[in-house]
């Protein structure tokens, strides 16, 4: 299901965006420590969950349901269980610390033993001033934070269901550094992910090349001449911070069209180039 996006420009989303962003750094901590670690990250990333408006990640260890997760709009940690929220913490007035101090202690609770101290994972992000040990500052940003939830919920629909007819597709997940919601379709086995040609697509809420969210879809390794890019009716190649097509919020939500129309018919067809790019057939 779709839920129409636009009530707030997509350019205007950069503060919520950002403050979404770092405050989805405390449940992903939770991830980084108690789960065993991947060199992807992959350990560490989130999956929208409907139910309760929320990124969470995945269950914190064997035989435990528990997950941490970061609910919008209102910008709550959470830490729930097959029953629900167990317990929460709005963002709002609270420092970085003070959110991974609360995540700890809840975990401790809700586990029944003592959880080291969570700890921010080492990656680079926007600048922001909790960054420095700031409070995260929600004044204002109430009805941007439930537009994200719109982009975010769309996303996970939208790209499930494209890669559910794509062999290789990894599962649709946010990865908390960059803060997108994202596939891998891989197109061959190979041991160096390096040389492995590969397909991603996602949305990326916002960043430093785009301040708005954004659909994408790239191919790897980048094609050597990437000087005559194929035009698409939706969105543009673009060579910049990276190879890709991109379809920007502002275009997306522009026109009589229906959104969903729109946003899956760029993935398919930027999609498709990026296969041929790269010396593949699309799937039948």
């Amino acid at each position: 299901m779709w839920t129409t996006l636009g009530t707030i420009d997509p350019t205007a989303l950069v503060e919520a965006r950002l403050a979404a962003h770092w405050a989805a750094q405390v449940p992903a901590a939770a991830a980084a420590a108690l789960l065993p670690t991947r060199s992807d990250f992959a350990h560490t990333n989130l999956g929208w969950h409907p139910a309760t408006d929320a990124l969470l990640t995945r269950c914190l260890g064997d035989g435990t349901s528990l997950r941490a997760g970061l609910r919008l709009p209102d910008l709550a940690w959470i830490l729930v269980d097959e029953g629900g929220i167990v317990a929460s913490q709005s963002v709002d007035g609270q420092t970085l610390s003070q959110g991974l101090a609360w995540l700890t202690g809840a975990l401790s609770k809700a586990m029944g033993r003592d959880v080291p101290a969570l700890t921010s994972f080492d990656h680079d992000m926007p600048e922001h001033p909790v960054e420095g040990g700031a409070a995260f500052d929600l004044s204002g940003l109430v009805d941007a934070e439930a537009e994200i939830a719109k982009w975010l919920a769309n996303a996970q629909g939208l790209l499930e269901r494209f890669v559910r007819e794509q062999s290789g597709a990894s599962e649709v997940r946010l990865w908390p550094h960059h803060f997108d919601v994202a596939s891998l379709i891989a197109l061959e086995e190979e041991d160096d992910a390096d040389a492995q040609k590969s397909v991603n697509v996602g949305l990326s809420l916002g960043d430093s090349s785009h301040a708005q969210p954004y659909l994408y879809v790239s191919p790897w390794p980048y094609p050597d001449d990437r000087s005559d890019t194929p035009s698409l009716a939706d969105g543009r190649w673009v060579d910049e911070e990276f190879f890709g097509a991109v379809l920007t919020g502002e275009a997306l939500v522009a026109g009589e069209e229906g959104q969903a129309q729109r946003a899956q018919r760029f993935l398919a067809r930027a999609a498709d180039q990026a296969r041929r790019m790269l010396g593949e057939r699309a799937p039948s």
